[in-house]
């Protein structure tokens, strides 16, 4: 064989070789599926310490800080529970995004996780809860470690969940409103 025709095959092979699947189907080089993105957040601050009060001064405006630093992410759903101030922490998000927020039960969260990761899978969607549901929920999306107590309103929490169900991972950031 002649150089020429010896380096001919050596392309074409290389060649065929990128452009075949590997075993099991899946290409070489090819991106898996996306994983589902849920960013958590507590409720701002509410006005009153009874049952379903609304937001306060600061609240709302902790809410309109937070709708200007999720906005870039591009949420394509947004959930809150059925609590006044959850639903008026995402209420500015909601507007700017046009998109509806959908209202679950507290006690609800195995059944949000499920729906989330069924409906929205590959997708970036923005969770408010509340101190004691926000253990549950992650823990339904599959995280497995320890969370941690939840006692101010300042804190945001990305629960990623690759597309095949494992390694769950989750991070933890101050939100920008209130920081010097």
């Amino acid at each position: 064989m002649t150089f020429g025709a010896w380096r001919f095959s050596a392309l074409l092979a290389a060649a065929l070789s990128l452009a075949l699947p590997a075993p099991g189907g899946v290409e070489i080089g090819a991106d898996p599926a996306p994983p589902t993105v849920v960013v958590l957040v507590r409720h701002a601050e509410k006005s009153y310490r009874n049952r379903d009060s609304d937001l306060s001064g600061v609240g709302r405006k902790r809410a309109e800080a937070l709708a200007a630093e999720l906005l870039p992410l591009a949420p394509v759903a947004l959930y809150a529970s059925s609590m006044k101030r959850t639903q008026q922490t995402l209420a500015p998000l909601a507007a700017s995004l046009h998109l509806p927020v959908t209202v679950r039960a507290i006690g609800d969260e195995e059944a949000v996780a499920a729906e989330i990761l069924a409906r929205h899978r590959g997708g970036l969607v923005v969770v408010c809860g509340h101190s004691e549901t926000l253990t549950r929920f992650v823990s339904a999306l599959g995280w497995e470690g320890t969370f941690p107590v939840v006692q101010t309103f300042d804190r945001i929490w990305t629960v990623t969940v690759p597309s095949s169900g494992d390694d769950v991972s989750l991070s933890e950031r101050g939100q920008g409103f209130g920081r010097r």
